[in-house]
């Protein structure tokens, strides 16, 4: 029944009946609260809606059932961007392509970031490499 109604709920949301979609979102919660897909779709029609802050709530409480949510990841590096806090931005985005390597959009965002604000290493990989050491390998 909740899946059934999730699914309702994206076709919904997709056909522009976003009021008819928020209540199926809640229906589908409300049968199976450990849904963190749904409760992602639903922080995607808050988003859309404008309230970031349900949006990061739903975002937020779908990485607690699931760490490795990759949309979850994603849409809070998105809010985070939006909110100028780059550094949060850039660790949802790399925990998004750790979940999930080819999601081509988190790479994009990502090297969009990079050029806004370049990651700054730390003074000492520059004496490492004056040493002839190399720089540190990044992890993405």
């Amino acid at each position: 029944q909740s899946v059934r109604l999730h699914k309702r709920a994206l076709k919904l949301f997709s056909n522009g009946q976003a009021e008819q979609a928020h209540h199926d979102f809640e229906e589908a919660m409300r049968l199976d609260p450990s849904n963190a897909a749904a409760l992602s779709d639903f922080g995607v029609l808050h988003f859309y809606r404008q309230d970031q802050a349900k949006a990061e709530a739903c975002f937020s409480q779908a990485l607690a059932l699931n760490p490795q949510h990759a949309g979850s990841h994603f849409n809070l590096g998105l809010i985070c961007r939006n909110r100028g806090e780059l550094e949060r931005a850039r660790e949802h985005l790399h925990r998004c392509l750790d979940a999930s390597p080819q999601h081509a959009a988190a790479m994009q965002h990502l090297a969009e970031l990079n050029v806004m604000a370049p990651v700054t290493l730390p003074a000492s990989a520059g004496r490492r490499a004056a040493r002839g050491k190399g720089l540190p390998r990044l992890q993405t």
